[in-house]
């Protein structure tokens, strides 16, 4: 608040215009002094960005500089390592080697004052967020196998299968970013056990899970158009090729109406699927549709 232009003025005495003037210009000079400084202690993670604050008062404006571990940080704008206007340090991509005694010395012709933090950069073990589970899929279906982890830094993966092969990303088999593993198109060779392995510095998990692959439920034999003699007996096959783990039902239709064995046994279901009918008559004469669900997949074929 002293600083400024100063004027001193002398009158001569019996002299008018013998005025005398001179004039001083005083600059305050005030040390500096940290107004915000970084904590004595400072945590943050692998690949995070940290700001360590350093915003100092001072007359003439002090510079800020930083130190790490004594040595001096050089200041290069858009590296890792940047001081910003207000003297804050930003040190982006954290690693386990930037951990260490960080000091910012704000100075001036007045002095100088400085602060220092203790930044630790942690790290953390994988621990899983979605492990493997068991996988059961229709051939030629897509199957997701789950491997997502948390840790620091970012764990890397490798999936090995029937524990003996490791899995690279190729063709129809990818390792997605997340972790997980994606087989498009499964195949019965697919089949087996996927063990997926999460590992970092700090430590390493694993799981494994059991991918299996059912054979799609279809019609092998349908029925086809037919002739008979009036009175004899017509068949009509619907034969299935299934997985042997997966169930399924045969139902038969004339027409939108759902046949079922008739008490005298002229119309039958056999145990393969076919249709018999027994004494055929004019009124039998029409489209017969043979429809078949399961978890395996359903079909419908008609004559």
């Amino acid at each position: 608040m002293h600083a400024g232009m100063y004027e001193c003025e002398v009158n001569m005495h019996g002299m008018e215009s013998a005025i005398i003037t001179a004039t001083a210009n005083v600059t305050v000079i005030v040390e500096p002094i940290i107004t915000n400084g970084p904590f004595r202690e400072t945590v943050s993670e692998i690949g995070k960005t940290v700001h360590l604050p350093c915003t100092a008062n001072g007359s003439p404006d002090p510079d800020v500089t930083w130190y790490r571990n004594a040595n001096l940080i050089k200041n290069s704008v858009g590296e890792r390592f940047e001081v910003l206007g207000n003297g804050t340090l930003q040190i982006s991509l954290l690693s386990g080697a930037d951990t260490g005694i960080y000091q910012c010395v704000a100075s001036n012709i007045g002095g100088e004052v400085s602060a220092s933090t203790w930044l630790h950069v942690k790290t953390s073990a994988p621990d899983f967020i979605k492990r493997p589970v068991n996988v059961t899929v229709l051939d030629g279906k897509d199957a997701q196998i789950m491997c997502e982890v948390s840790g620091a830094p970012a764990p890397n993966v490798t999936w090995v299968f029937n524990d003996s092969l490791e899995i690279q990303s190729a063709g129809r088999v990818q390792i997605l970013e997340s972790g997980s593993l994606l087989i498009a198109s499964a195949e019965s060779k697919d089949v087996g056990k996927y063990t997926c392995i999460r590992e970092n510095s700090a430590g390493s998990v694993q799981g494994f899970a059991y991918l299996s692959v059912l054979v799609r439920t279809q019609i092998v034999q349908p029925p086809v158009d037919t002739r008979v003699i009036l009175s004899s007996t017509a068949e009509l096959q619907c034969k299935v090729s299934h997985d042997p783990a997966v169930p399924y039902t045969i139902h038969w239709f004339f027409g939108n109406k759902e046949i079922l064995p008739s008490h005298n046994g002229r119309i039958q279901i056999l145990p393969d699927g076919s249709l018999l009918i027994g004494q055929a008559r004019n009124t039998d004469v029409g489209v017969y549709t043979c429809k078949v669900n399961s978890d395996g997949g359903n079909e419908t074929r008609s004559a």
